[in-house]
């Protein structure tokens, strides 16, 4: 399966307002935290392609830097995009709660997890339990960054916007150096 992520990062130096030599380090940036030095960022995907591959306009399977947006050119956009991807996070996690709501039975799940964990006639049937979807909405309450997070700040590591953003209020002279990067994932 394929997911769009939004993928802040902040960038030092100065630029002098150079949003192509900006784009390309955000993209390099991204790419060589997201591979990491021994293993991958993240353990849930197994590639990815920088610039938002399948997602956007050009070839799927190649590393752009086109649909880069830097703060400091577009801040509106870049908003829109961030809040974009916050969006599909949270309606992801509602819609999560909801299956959780409609079909999950604790005392039931206990009962049950009772009555077989140490029997090797009956194996526990934690599908029935609804334990798959109560991890994956736990990832979002406990701040994991996941396939369904669909936002990270990766220069803070989390997949919440709130040290970004405090960051552009308390540094408006470096808020325009970060740049929102969409990276198509495969999992």
């Amino acid at each position: 399966m394929h997911t769009l992520h939004y993928i802040a990062v902040k960038l030092d130096g100065d630029y002098a307002g150079d949003f192509g030599a900006m784009r390309g380090e955000a993209s390099e940036e991204v790419h060589s935290t997201l591979i990491g030095d021994e293993r991958p960022y993240g353990s849930w995907y197994d590639w990815f392609a920088v610039g938002g591959g399948r997602f956007v306009e050009g070839d799927a399977y190649s590393n752009s830097d086109d649909h880069i947006i830097i703060y400091g050119e577009d801040k509106d956009k870049f908003l829109e995009k961030m809040n974009e991807g916050l969006g599909w996070q949270l309606s992801n996690a509602k819609q999560l709660f909801e299956q959780l709501s409609e079909k999950f039975d604790l005392d039931k799940a206990m009962a049950q997890f009772e009555e077989t964990y140490n029997n090797n006639d009956k194996p526990v049937d934690y599908s029935s339990m609804g334990a798959w979807t109560m991890r994956r909405l736990m990832s979002h309450f406990e701040g994991y960054w996941n396939p369904d997070s669909h936002f990270l700040d990766i220069t803070n590591g989390t997949p919440a916007p709130r040290y970004l953003l405090d960051d552009i209020e308390r540094n408006p002279d470096s808020a325009g150096n970060w740049a929102l990067v969409p990276v198509d994932f495969h999992y």
